[in-house]
This record gives C-alpha cells, sequence and structure tokens, in this order.
C-alpha cells in the first residue's frame, strides 16, 4: 500500500508545475468583394516565422484554401510604418495591407484577432475584410491528462479498499425460518 502511495505522488509531482498551454492556431479568414478573391488559412503561432529577413517574417508550406482548393504556399509578412503587408510567394499582386496585424517582435510575433480592411498595397483601395480569430484545440493539456488519471486511481483505490457491507434493506422474509417459497 505504501508502494502505492509513493508511486501516486510520485506521479503526481510530474505534473504539479505543467508546461504553460500552448497558444490556440490562429485562423486568417479573408472575404473579398469579388468571391473568387477569398482564401483562408491557419497558422500556429507557437512554431514562429521559418525565415526572418529585415522587417519581414514568412511561414513556409502554408495550406491556403481558395476556391480552387488548397495549396502549400508562403505566407510573408512585412511589418511598415503604417501597418503589415501580407504577400503570398512574392506575388505582390496579392499584396494587401492593413493597420497592424500583430505586436512584439520579427522573431515573435504575437497577433491580434478582430476583423480589418484589407486594401490593396499600391493603390488603396479596399478589396475586403481579414477576419483573425483562434482555432479551440481539441486535445487537452497534459495536466489535465494527469488529472483524469490520478482521479480514477484514486477511485480505483478508494472502490478496492472499501470493506463489503452488509446488505441492510428490508425484506420481510429474511429471517422467517418457517417460509418456503
Amino acid at each position: 500500500m505504501k508502494k502505492l502511495i509513493v508511486l501516486l505522488i510520485g506521479f503526481a509531482g510530474l505534473f504539479a508545475f505543467p508546461v504553460s498551454a500552448s497558444a490556440a492556431e490562429l485562423l486568417f479568414e479573408f472575404v473579398g468583394k469579388n468571391e473568387q478573391d477569398s482564401f483562408s488559412f491557419v497558422l500556429d503561432p507557437d512554431l514562429g516565422p521559418d525565415k526572418i529577413k529585415g522587417n519581414t517574417f514568412t511561414f513556409k508550406k502554408v495550406d491556403v484554401v481558395t476556391n480552387t482548393g488548397t495549396k502549400a504556399q508562403t505566407v510573408n509578412f512585412y511589418a511598415t510604418a503604417t501597418g503589415t503587408v501580407l504577400d503570398f510567394n512574392q506575388a505582390h499582386k496579392f499584396a494587401l495591407e492593413t493597420t497592424n496585424l500583430f505586436t512584439g517582435t520579427i522573431a515573435d510575433p504575437v497577433f491580434f484577432t478582430g476583423t480589418y480592411t484589407m486594401r490593396k498595397t499600391f493603390n488603396g483601395v479596399a478589396l475586403g475584410t481579414m477576419n483573425v480569430s483562434k482555432v479551440a484545440s481539441s486535445v487537452p493539456e497534459p495536466a489535465t491528462w494527469a488529472m483524469i488519471l490520478v482521479g480514477f486511481a484514486g477511485l480505483g483505490g478508494m472502490m478496492r479498499r472499501r470493506p463489503a457491507k452488509e446488505d441492510r434493506r428490508f425484506r420481510p422474509y429474511r429471517h422467517c425460518q418457517d417460509f418456503k417459497a
């Protein structure tokens, strides 16, 4: 019994100081004035940019979903004096500018959630809106799994150690020796 208690305490001690939860993935949804201009993609901010150069950070092999399907593309973010420029595969025809989408450093950007008006970089014509939102994770944190396992182990231990109790429900013929069915 002592070994079991020590084992449970040791197991619980492993998760006494859980690692902080990872940030939720971010969903970027652009709704253009024309339906064929709309796209969406998901970024995991914990992974950080794949490439950093000057005022630009890049996420490579991002699955961008458009009306023609899903394609892995390079997504570039440029920090400018007036805001953030979003560009795909450095094809400037898709370059969109908005107010700041992130804070922090280029090496470790922290994106804001919300809805932003996206404009063409060179002439400022509004092309649509970008909605940045968090995607909830469906996998519990390790500390949550640990609490579940410790709880089940505790219940199992209590059930194993519980003495069997006499059945005290009322049975009228229980003590009657003469009655036979």
